[in-house]
């Protein structure tokens, strides 16, 4: 499942925003987290969240993430 995927699943975030990031992510070569962020539909915790959700088993690195 794809961040994007996972934040509307939550509730966080309406498919029409995601999908307007990920156009805008994919033309400019960015990441659509950090496009989410900029835009504030999500902040760094729930992306971590969402990354974590995505990647089951496999350990983050929370040393850098933000304190929950």
């Amino acid at each position: 499942m794809r961040v994007g995927d996972v934040v509307v699943t939550h509730g966080v975030v309406k498919r029409q925003d995601v999908e307007s990031a990920a156009a805008d992510a994919h033309r400019q070569g960015r990441r659509i987290g950090d496009l989410l962020i900029e835009r504030g539909l999500i902040d760094e915790r729930e992306l971590y969240r969402a990354l974590a959700e995505r990647c089951p088993g496999r350990p983050l690195d929370f040393v850098t993430a933000p304190a929950m």
